[in-house]
C-alpha cells in the first residue's frame, strides 16, 4: 500500500512536469543524480523509477535553498539545446505586489446599518488594551499583544504581520519587565508559541510571550514568562527549542463569506471529481496520503473552518478565543482567566461583556454601543471584503489554466457560493452583501494529511498532528513575505546565476506547506504568475 501511494505521487510529478513543458519550453529533470540505479529519492522515501531519464545526470543549481521543512521534492528545470538566437530573456521575479493594498474595505452591497457596525468593529480592532485605568481594560495576566491591529495590519487592517514587528515595543510598555523571546525579530513575523508537551504530557496550547509583571497598571503582580530556550535563528524561528510550534496571524479578508458557505457545499466539493483526486493521491479518507476530511465541531457536529487546522466554527468563536488567548481578556464565551495567580487579577470577569447602558454614540448607529468587543470584532471580520485581485495578464491566464490542469484545484477549490439567505442584523431580511455571493477562496476548507515533515505534534478538534486546512490563498499577495503558518521563511533567490543557467528554476512540490514566495518565484520565473497573483 505504501509503495503504491508513493508510485502515485511519482506519477503525479511526471504528469506535472509534462504539463508545464508547453509553457516553459524547458526540459524537466530531477535536480540531483541519485546514487542508486534502482531507486529515486522523493522526500526521503524511495520508490522505483518510473522513467529512464529520472536517473540521468542533471545540472544542479547552486546557492538556491528554500526553508528547512521536510517533505520537499525539488525538480530543476533546465534548458534544452538552444542557439544564442533562440535564447529567451530570463523571467524576473518582481517580488511582492506593489501599489494600493486592494484590501481592508467593507463588502459591496452593505446597508447603512451594516456599514455602521463594520466601522464600529474596525475602530475597536485598533483599540490598545491596558490592565487597569485605561479606556479599554483587561490585558493579561499573560498576553501576546495589546491590540488586534498590531498582529493583523499588513497590507491593511484585517491582514497579517506588519513589515516591522510591533512586539518588541509591546514587551516593555508601561514598565513591563519582559524579555523579548529569541524568535521575535524586528523584521520577522509576529509569532505565537504552542508547546508540544508540558511536564511530560501532551499540551498543544498557546503559551503567551509576555506577562504584566512590572507594569505600572498592574501593581504587585509577579509572574514569570515561559521558558522559550534554547534559542535558534530569530528570523526563521528554526533551530531552537524543539518543543515549540509557532503560529503567525492569518489574514481575515473575506472571512464573512467563508462563514456563510453551507456545510453541504463543502461536503459536495469534497466528494466531487473522485477519480481525478484518487489519481493524485487526494482522498476523503482521514488516513489516506494527502487525505482530506472535514473538521467538525464537538458541540453540534457541523463543519468548523477557521484557523490553521479549521478548528474554529464561527467568527464569534474565533474572535472570543483570540481575545482571551492572545490578549488575556476574558469574555462571555471564555469567561475565566487563563492564569489565576493571586495578585495578578484586577478586574471583574468576564472583562468584555454586552453593555446594558451604552454611551450615546456621536455619529452612526447608536445600537453599536450595546455590543461586546467580541461581537464587534466578529462584525468587522464578517463584513470585511476579500482582496481585489491584480489585473489579469496573458501570463496569469496561462497560470490559471495550468493551475487547474495539473490538479491544484482539487484542494485549492477556486470558489464557493455562499448560502441563499445569510442574515446580518436581521433574522427576516437576508444580507445582500453576504447571500448568494461568490467566495474566491482557492481552498476546499477541509484538513489534509501533510506528512511527517510538516507534522506539528498538535491535535485540534478532529485534525491530527499532521493535518492542516487548505489555507485560503486569496488573502492578499502584497502581505509580508513570511507566509507559512508557523512563520518559517518562505524562499531565497539563487545568486550568481547568469546566462543560460538563469533559466534554472527550483520547483517546490512540498505538499503545500505555505511557501507562497517560493511559488511566486516559480510563477514568475516560468512565466506563470497566475498561479499566485491572479
Amino acid at each position: 500500500m505504501r509503495e503504491r501511494k508513493l508510485r502515485s505521487t511519482a506519477e503525479s510529478l511526471v504528469r506535472l512536469r509534462e504539463s508545464l513543458i508547453p509553457y516553459t519550453h524547458y526540459i524537466y529533470k530531477i535536480q540531483r543524480k541519485v546514487k542508486s540505479k534502482n531507486t529515486m529519492r522523493i522526500c526521503s522515501l524511495s520508490v522505483p523509477p518510473l522513467k529512464h531519464e529520472w536517473n540521468q545526470t542533471v545540472w544542479s543549481v547552486n546557492n538556491l535553498r528554500c526553508g528547512t521543512a521536510g517533505g520537499i521534492v525539488a525538480i530543476a528545470l533546465t534548458t534544452g539545446v538552444y542557439t544564442l538566437g533562440q535564447i529567451r530573456s530570463a523571467p524576473v521575479d518582481p517580488g511582492v505586489r506593489g501599489g494600493p493594498a486592494g484590501a481592508g474595505t467593507p463588502l459591496n452591497g452593505l446597508t447603512a446599518d451594516e456599514i455602521a457596525f463594520f466601522q464600529d468593529g474596525q475602530a475597536r480592532f485598533a483599540d490598545v488594551e491596558a490592565v487597569t485605568h485605561g479606556s479599554n481594560n483587561g490585558l493579561g495576566p499573560r498576553f501576546n499583544s495589546d491590540q488586534c491591529l498590531s498582529c493583523h495590519s499588513q497590507p491593511a487592517a484585517g491582514g497579517t504581520s506588519p513589515a516591522q514587528n510591533p512586539l518588541l515595543a509591546v514587551a516593555t510598555l508601561q514598565g513591563a519587565k519582559n524579555t523579548v523571546p529569541w524568535f521575535i525579530a524586528p523584521s520577522g513575523p509576529v509569532r505565537e508559541a504552542r508547546f508540544k508537551k508540558s511536564n511530560g504530557v501532551s499540551d498543544g496550547s498557546v503559551h503567551d510571550l509576555f506577562v504584566i509583571t512590572g507594569r505600572t497598571d498592574a501593581p504587585g503582580c509577579n509572574i514569570a514568562q515561559p521558558d522559550f530556550l534554547p534559542s535558534g535563528t530569530p528570523l526563521t524561528g528554526q533551530g531552537g527549542n524543539p518543543n515549540i510550534i509557532f503560529r503567525i496571524p492569518t489574514p481575515l479578508f473575506g472571512a464573512g463569506l467563508i462563514e456563510a458557505i453551507p456545510d453541504s457545499a463543502i461536503l459536495a466539493n469534497m466528494q466531487a471529481n473522485a477519480s481525478q483526486k484518487s489519481a493524485l493521491g487526494i482522498s476523503g479518507h482521514a488516513n489516506a496520503h494527502l487525505g482530506g476530511n472535514v473538521n467538525r465541531s464537538a458541540n453540534d457536529g457541523t463543519i468548523t473552518r477557521f484557523g490553521g487546522k479549521a478548528q474554529n466554527k464561527s467568527l464569534l468563536t474565533f474572535a472570543s478565543e483570540a481575545y482571551n488567548v492572545e490578549m488575556g481578556i476574558t469574555n462571555q464565551l471564555f469567561p475565566q482567566e487563563r492564569d489565576e495567580t493571586p495578585g495578578c487579577l484586577f478586574n471583574a470577569t468576564p472583562e468584555d461583556t454586552v453593555n446594558f447602558r451604552p454611551a450615546t454614540a456621536a455619529t452612526g448607529n447608536s445600537n453599536t454601543g450595546v455590543l461586546s468587543d467580541i461581537e464587534a470584532f466578529a462584525d468587522f471580520m464578517r463584513m470585511l471584503a476579500p482582496p481585489t485581485p491584480a489585473p489579469a495578464t496573458p501570463s496569469s491566464q496561462k497560470g490559471r489554466a495550468t493551475f487547474a490542469k495539473i490538479g491544484c484545484v482539487h484542494c485549492h477549490t477556486p470558489s464557493f457560493t455562499t448560502g441563499p439567505k445569510i442574515a446580518s442584523g436581521s433574522s427576516t431580511s437576508p444580507s445582500v452583501a453576504l447571500s448568494n455571493q461568490t467566495a474566491n477562496l482557492y481552498s476546499d476548507l477541509i484538513v489534509h494529511r501533510m506528512g511527517k515533515g510538516l507534522a506539528d505534534g498538535i491535535t485540534q478538534g478532529a485534525a491530527g498532528p499532521d493535518e492542516f486546512r487548505t489555507a485560503p490563498s486569496g488573502a492578499s499577495d502584497n502581505a509580508s513575505s513570511s507566509s507559512m503558518m508557523d512563520g518559517r521563511p518562505t524562499c531565497w533567490k539563487p545568486s550568481g546565476i547568469t546566462g543560460v543557467a538563469s533559466r534554472a528554476v527550483l520547483l517546490m512540490i512540498e505538499t503545500h506547506n505555505g511557501y507562497k514566495r517560493c511559488l511566486e518565484m516559480i510563477a514568475y520565473w516560468s512565466g506563470l504568475e497566475g498561479l499566485i497573483r491572479a
